[in-house]
């Protein structure tokens, strides 16, 4: 596992200089000619291909699944927040009914224990 480690790690500098000396030979003044300016299209053709190709790629393959996945996930979600709100529902009926109770049970009973401040 390390041994892979470290051959991305090499493959990752190799491509970062690779796209840096091409950034800097084609700032410079002596790779203006028509033979570099015809190799550096050609090099970006090569480059749009893989892209479009990855593009293809994403659409094709990764895009359904992940829109598969991710609908899954959004019903499980939206089960999870119905659940949460009618827990939440019957938690404040719950302790309103409580909150009433009690002041019919003070009027009723005034004086008993429960429903006097402790002193």
């Amino acid at each position: 596992m390390e041994m892979e480690n470290k051959k991305k790690i090499i493959l990752g500098i190799l491509g970062v200089g690779a796209i840096s000396a091409f950034v800097f030979f084609s700032q410079q003044d002596n790779f203006n000619s028509t033979e570099d300016k015809n190799l550096f299209s050609n090099v970006s053709a090569a480059i749009y291909d893989h892209w479009e190709d990855g593009m293809n790629w994403v659409s094709n393959k990764a895009y359904p699944t992940l829109l598969e996945e991710s609908q899954r996930r959004g019903e499980i979600a939206k089960d999870a927040v119905e659940t949460q709100k009618e827990k939440i529902s019957e938690n404040v009926l719950e302790k309103v009914g409580n909150y009433f109770s009690g002041i019919k049970n003070s009027i009723i009973n005034p004086g008993t224990p429960q429903n006097c401040p402790a002193n």
